[in-house]
């Protein structure tokens, strides 16, 4: 229903096309690089179900986490895909906190094996 200047900038051009404005802001919102991804899963496998808090409440928690994570996903995605990402990732979290710089530093893709 309205756009921020912030995002109104990257429309400009093509205001006139719901479509392509979705398309683009997908674009741009839901970065599919190794890092985010990376980031996506470290929230999940963070989840600690707290006192106060209801199983209910800690499965609806995890299942947006997941939804955000499939949204990394392309098409064709393939457990050995996922296979190659969690090696990389247990060997980042395995790294000491002076390696920490390679987290947000990973170049290629999350369809990069």
């Amino acid at each position: 229903m309205s756009i921020n200047k912030t995002n109104a900038i990257h429309i400009d051009d093509i205001s006139d096309d719901p479509v392509k404005m979705w398309k683009k802001f997908a674009s741009i919102h839901n970065n599919k690089s190794t890092g985010t991804c990376f980031n996506a899963m470290d929230l999940l496998f963070g989840v600690t179900k707290q006192d106060s808090e209801d199983l209910a409440k800690l499965m609806t928690c995890i299942n947006g986490l997941l939804r955000h994570i499939k949204q990394f996903r392309p098409m064709g995605y393939m457990i050995m895909d996922l296979d190659n990402k969690l090696a990389t990732m247990a060997m980042l979290w395995a790294l000491p906190d002076d390696y920490c710089h390679l987290c947000s530093s990973l170049p290629g893709s999350w369809t990069q094996a």
